[in-house]
């Protein structure tokens, strides 16, 4: 974004603060009072970062004021959050200490109510407890559900990535064999069962023995998981500095490893044997479940949800839980992703004009929403855009066993609101490097000259 297009924006956002605060001045109502200083804090909050795009932005002045401005109007809307209000013939009046009337009509002012009983309303903010971890009647419930996917869903990564039900239709007895020796079965009752011709039948007999081997597995692999979190194995000391340098450029709002391991920590003692396969699956496309596959029939609402991804959307609902500080989020997209949420294509002449009319909608999105502590590296070279993502304290986040990529998730429904854009600035890349190892996971800062949106997660109304 050039130095002309910056002025512009200042100026558009320096008329309409002007304004506000002329309405603001003629104003009685103490409600709209209260609406036109949340709109004139939003309108100093989004010109505020057009300056650091502006060359020496700490130096200026201006921006000093800025913010000045903005924390006395946080200060302001705080105050009038604690202060009672009542109403009389009509008109709202703002009431401070022992009923003294602090805003309303002028003929009203220094005037005492000390008996009237106020008519504030409770905070419509929501707030989002930790979800408890499941009971052991739970854990037997989805163990059984575990098992039903897997036979139903399962694609045998080491066969074809085909069902059991697609093995033992088909007329491959190879695959047949190995699938029975996969679930417990002898190479002798093997041997005699393809001589026999009775492969499905031994499969058969094999198929609980294989199904509870499964449901140990995956109860290993979340033992294991624990471990690595317990133990911090796949990352270095030195993994753990870069991390925090990178969080020095990127700012205090970062996730740094701690913190992770912390969320991953609270994910996981949520989750029972099918959500953490529900998890893997999300993550490796097993059980015949892509996320890009699941996303598009949730934003388009074309398609039939499979019972898997109904059970998967469920999951992070039910498992995620709310952040306990404001934290920075990354996610890498197309720009069909713009386009899906504002209206406006990339190759439109006007692109930029009409993007800026879009700045301070809010959107509602409808699919699990895949973000992270920072772009993972192959999104990092294969996307457009990336979405920087403002998660106040309190939004509710499910962190995938997915250490790999960094993934957090956030769960369907929830709204996000445009803040700004900017054509080029640093941005936090998690894992990059060899991501055919473990052993390297770190956040680093990528400077690509990548557009930029600017996004914060907003509590519904």
């Amino acid at each position: 974004m050039n130095v002309a297009r910056i002025k512009e924006i200042i100026s558009y956002y320096d008329r309409r603060i002007n304004r506000l605060n002329n309405r603001l001045a003629e104003e009685d109502n103490i409600v709209m009072q209260i609406r036109l200083r949340w709109a004139i804090r939003n309108c100093q909050r989004t010109r505020s970062k057009y300056f650091l795009l502006a060359d020496e932005p700490f130096t200026n002045p201006l921006h000093y004021n800025l913010l000045m401005n903005i924390q006395k109007s946080d200060n302001m809307t705080m105050q009038q959050d604690e202060d009672d209000w009542i109403t009389v013939s009509g008109t709202h009046i703002l009431l401070g200490e022992e009923g003294t009337v602090k805003g309303g009509p002028p003929n009203l002012r220094g005037k005492q109510f000390s008996h009237a009983k106020s008519q504030k309303r409770p905070s419509k903010k929501k707030v989002h407890t930790k979800p408890e971890p499941p009971t052991p009647e739970a854990v037997a419930k989805a163990e059984s559900r575990y098992k039903e996917r897997y036979l139903r869903d399962e694609r045998h990564m080491d066969l074809k990535k085909q069902t059991l039900q697609e093995i033992k239709d088909g007329s491959d007895d190879k695959l047949k064999a190995k699938l029975a020796k996969k679930f417990g079965a002898k190479k002798a009752e093997v041997a005699e069962a393809i001589e026999n011709g009775t492969l499905n039948e031994l499969i058969d007999k094999y198929t609980e023995k294989g199904l509870e081997k499964a449901l140990r597995n995956t109860k290993d692999a979340m033992e294991l998981q624990r471990d690595e979190i317990a133990t911090k194995f796949g990352r270095s000391k030195r993994d753990e500095e870069d991390t925090e340098e990178a969080i020095q450029v990127l700012g205090k709002n970062c996730i740094s490893m701690r913190e992770y391991d912390e969320l991953r920590q609270e994910d996981l003692e949520l989750l029972t044997p099918d959500d953490y396969a529900l998890q893997r699956a999300y993550a490796t496309e097993r059980y015949g479940m892509r996320a890009e596959t699941l996303n598009k029939k949730m934003y388009t609402g074309e398609g039939v949800l499979t019972d898997t991804e109904k059970d998967f959307v469920e999951m992070v609902d039910r498992t995620s839980v709310p952040l306990k500080r404001d934290v920075a989020l990354y996610r890498g997209v197309g720009s069909s992703y713009l386009q899906s949420i504002t209206g406006v294509s990339m190759d439109d002449p006007d692109f930029f004009k009409k993007l800026d009319e879009k700045v301070g909608t809010t959107v509602k999105h409808e699919a699990v929403t895949s973000t992270g502590i920072g772009v993972p590296g192959y999104f990092d070279t294969s996307t457009k855009i990336v979405c920087h993502i403002k998660a106040p304290s309190g939004t509710r986040v499910c962190a995938i066993q997915n250490f790999q990529e960094g993934e957090i998730l956030i769960p369907a429904g929830t709204k996000m609101r445009l803040t700004g854009y900017s054509q080029e600035g640093v941005y936090g890349v998690w894992a990059p490097g060899n991501l055919s190892s473990d052993r390297s996971r770190k956040l680093t800062v990528s400077d690509r000259k990548k557009f930029i949106l600017e996004m914060e997660v907003v509590e519904d109304e």
